[in-house]
């Protein structure tokens, strides 16, 4: 039986990651995609997945200055290797700040650590977990600004809609989980 997952967006940002149901999805499967514009918009768009768990935090700790954090990734108080690339996707949570805290491309530094873009406020150091992820551009939606539809077969464990560029209008995104 499939199941369906709604992202609407209506300004230049990253939609929430929407986890793949691979509960009841047994065997091989498919995500249906279907990109529809409202009749004013001007917006172009992608749809992106990664193949790692949105749901593993990591530890870490983070220091700003002026506008750069640098996060580096610990386990016990160790610093450890991240993975990461340049362009990789982090989410920061529980740094008790929210403009440490969100969404970010990450720039890789060293092995086990990096720096995002935040504002110029707030506290200087925190602890905080993260979670890392390679994000790729599904190739059929990538760019977009017209409607479209679609779909592929990939070990997908999430996907999310993104607007680059944005002067009106709203982008609806459902995704559909279906066996193949």
């Amino acid at each position: 039986m499939a199941k369906v997952k709604k992202q609407l967006l209506a300004s230049a940002a990253d939609g929430e990651w929407i986890s793949v149901p691979h509960t009841g999805l047994q065997g091989s499967f498919g995500i249906g995609v279907g990109c529809g514009l409202s009749t004013s918009a001007n917006l172009t768009y992608s749809v992106e997945y990664t193949m790692d768990d949105p749901q593993l935090k990591q530890d870490v700790s983070i220091t700003r200055s002026t506008t750069t954090a640098t996060i580096t990734f610990t386990a016990g108080g160790t610093a450890y290797n991240h993975g990461l690339i340049t362009g990789d996707s982090i989410t920061v949570a529980g740094s008790g700040d929210s403009n440490l805290d969100g969404t970010y491309s990450f720039t890789r530094t060293s092995d086990t650590a990096g720096t995002y873009t935040v504002a110029d406020t707030g506290i200087s150091s925190a602890k905080a977990k993260c979670v890392t992820m390679k994000v790729f551009t599904a190739t059929d939606f990538s760019s977009l600004t017209v409607a479209a539809q679609g779909g592929f077969v990939l070990p997908v464990t999430a996907v999310r809609s993104t607007i680059s560029s944005y002067t009106a209008g709203q982008l609806t995104v459902n995704f559909v989980f279906s066996p193949s």
